[in-house]
């Protein structure tokens, strides 16, 4: 058990917890000389967390002449986009990344038999789960390299400039490890030749990760400064280790 005080709590849950709208701002005083503009008005709505979004309004402006200048009290109600649930069926591990104007969507590929890497692309999030949307294969089974299992938890992660995607790759069976490849300079995401041979994740004393043992799920992130990868460690060949965070 790790004791931990109020303030750690807060931010706990307002990292980890489902957002939800705490307040939406608006101007007092608006000037508007046709609907077109105030259409072109924006809520602001302020999150759980910290963040806002700005969002569309729908005016009720039954009772406003434009025609005529003078004050008005409008109403308005706003407008929040939905998604159908689930997004796609058959896929765990999804993320979805925004890069160079488009929107791209990864995950493990359940329907392929977790083997290959395939990106999804497109203008809008939406986009992305539409119906027949194309699934670009960047990393498939390869026997020569050791690539034959376990394409698991890709992640993308801008580090130092460059984007890298972190995931598992095995040589067969449940042998997962750590690995990352990286996009070209000026590369195209789903095209396959524009990324780098993935490179397996070693120590700084050159060791591997997981020796014996597995490791997977790998993320990125920076804190003062300073780089960080964390992984899930396993090992289960004399006694099981359970998972653990390094």
């Amino acid at each position: 058990a790790i004791v931990i005080c109020e303030e750690e709590l807060q931010t706990l849950c307002d990292a980890w917890l489902p957002l939800h709208s705490v307040a939406v701002e608006l101007p007092p005083l608006i000037q508007a000389k046709s609907a077109q503009d105030l259409e072109n008005v924006r809520a602001r709505v302020l999150y759980s967390d910290g963040s806002f979004h700005e969002k569309p309004v729908v005016w009720q402006t039954d009772g406003v002449d434009f025609q005529t200048p003078g004050l008005y009290e409008v109403r308005g109600m706003v407008r929040q986009k939905t998604y159908s649930f689930p997004l796609a069926r058959g896929y765990a591990d999804p993320v979805i990344f925004h890069w160079d104007e488009r929107f791209y969507f990864i995950s493990t590929n359940d329907n392929t038999g977790q083997v290959g890497l395939y990106v999804r692309e497109a203008d809008t999030v939406d986009g992305l789960f539409a119906p027949g949307v194309e699934e670009h294969l960047i990393l498939g089974y390869d026997e020569d390299r050791g690539y034959k299992s376990t394409f698991w938890a890709p992640e993308f992660h801008v580090i130092g400039g460059e984007l890298y995607i972190l995931l598992a790759l095995g040589s067969g069976g449940i042998t997962p490890q750590c690995h990352m490849m990286r996009l070209r300079r000026h590369g195209s995401i789903i095209n396959p030749e524009d990324w780098e041979t993935p490179v397996r994740v070693l120590k700084q004393d050159g060791s591997f990760l997981a020796d014996p043992g597995i490791s997977l799920d790998m993320t990125h992130f920076e804190a003062n400064g300073v780089n960080y990868l964390v992984w899930s460690y396993r090992e289960w060949h004399d006694v099981d280790t359970g998972s653990m965070l390094y």
